[in-house]
C-alpha cells in the first residue's frame, strides 16, 4: 500500500503464520518496522487467537488491508487447531485506526465459510486467500474457495466475487454471476467463478475503468489481466514474470486499493510483490521480492 510510505501486511515469519508489517520509502527497501531503522525488522501485528474453538484459533494468513474513510480493513484466512484433521479455511476481517492494531469484526466470527462440504471434495482448503478493493462505495472481495460449485472440481481452483457497502459482508450482499451482479443467494453461490486459479490480488484502475487482477497461470507465468466494471473481461493480458509457482502476487494500491496514478499520459505503472522459495519448505524457507 502507497499510504504516504509503502505499507506491506503479509503472513509468516511464525510458525502457523501471524500476520506481520514493515514499511519503506522505496519498494527497493530497505524494509522495516515501524518506529525502527533496522533492516529487515517486522512487527507481529496480529496473532491467532490460540482457541481452537475459533475458526482462527491457531493460524492467520492471506491479509488484504483496505482504508475507507480513515478506517482500515483486513481480510484475512484463519485455521482453528493445526493438530486436528478434516478442519478447514474461512475468511475473517478486522478493523484499524492505524493498521497496527487490529480488532476483529463480526464478533470474531468468519464472514464467509466454505460453500460445501469439504471433507468430501478433493482439495478441502476452504474459502481464503482474499482480495479487496472498494469501488463506488462497495467493498469488492475477490477470494479461492476450493469447494465452490464453478471452479476446477478436480483441484479446486476458483475465483469468486461478492460486494456490500457493509465490510462485514453481512447486508445487502451481492455476487457475481454468469449474467453480472445479483443479491446473494446460498442456493447459487459459488456458481460463477471469475477465473480457474488460486490467491489472486486486484486493484481497481481509474484511468481505464476497470479491474487489474494478478494471477499466476498455465506455466507459473505471472500475468495480469483486465476486467471492466462489471467484471467481463476486456482483451488485454500481459506476461510479467516466469519461474515456479508460489504463493499469490499481491499489486502496489493506493489506500483505497486503486492503482497508483502514474503523471505519463497513456502509462499506468505496475509494482507487485510476490513469494520467493528460497530453500526448504518452513517459515525460513520463503522471502518476498
Amino acid at each position: 500500500m502507497l499510504d504516504g510510505t509503502y505499507r506491506m501486511w503479509w503472513c509468516g515469519g511464525v510458525a502457523g503464520d501471524h500476520i506481520l508489517y514493515a514499511e519503506a520509502d522505496s519498494l527497493d527497501g530497505p524494509w522495516h518496522a515501524r518506529g525502527s531503522t533496522v533492516p529487515g525488522s517486522w512487527n507481529d501485528v496480529f496473532q491467532p487467537t490460540g482457541n481452537p474453538a475459533d475458526f482462527d484459533g491457531a493460524h492467520v494468513c492471506d491479509p488484504s488491508v483496505v482504508r475507507v474513510d480513515g478506517t482500515y480493513y483486513m481480510y484475512y484466512g484463519g485455521y482453528p487447531d493445526l493438530s486436528l484433521t478434516g478442519e478447514t479455511t474461512r475468511i475473517g476481517v478486522a478493523q484499524s485506526d492505524d493498521g497496527l492494531t487490529w480488532t476483529r469484526l463480526n464478533n470474531g466470527q468468519p464472514i464467509i465459510s466454505p460453500a460445501r462440504d469439504w471433507t468430501v471434495l478433493p482439495n478441502p482448503y476452504g474459502a481464503g486467500q482474499p482480495s479487496v478493493t472498494h469501488v463506488n462505495g462497495m467493498f469488492h472481495l475477490i477470494f479461492t474457495d476450493t469447494t465452490g460449485l464453478g471452479g476446477n472440481q478436480g483441484n479446486g481452483a476458483g475465483q469468486y466475487v461478492m460486494r456490500s457497502v457493509d465490510p462485514l459482508f453481512q447486508l445487502g450482499v451481492e455476487e457475481l454471476g454468469a449474467a453480472g451482479f445479483a443479491p446473494y443467494s446460498a442456493a447459487t453461490h459459488t456458481a460463477f467463478s471469475l477465473a480457474e486459479a488460486f490467491s489472486v490480488d486486484w486493484q481497481y484502475v481509474d484511468t481505464l475503468d476497470a479491474f487489474a487482477v494478478a494471477i499466476v497461470g498455465g506455466g507459473a507465468t505471472l500475468r495480469v489481466l483486465l476486467f471492466d466494471q462489471a467484471l467481463q473481461p476486456l482483451d488485454f493480458s500481459t506476461v510479467l514474470l516466469g519461474g515456479s509457482w508460489t504463493e499469490g502476487p499481491a499489486i502496489v494500491s493506493r489506500p483505497d486499493r486503486h492503482a497508483v496514478a502514474s503523471p505519463e499520459c497513456g502509462r499506468l505503472p505496475l509494482d507487485l510483490i510476490r513469494s520467493v522459495q528460497v530453500s526448504g519448505s518452513g517459515p525460513d524457507g520463503w522471502d518476498l521480492a
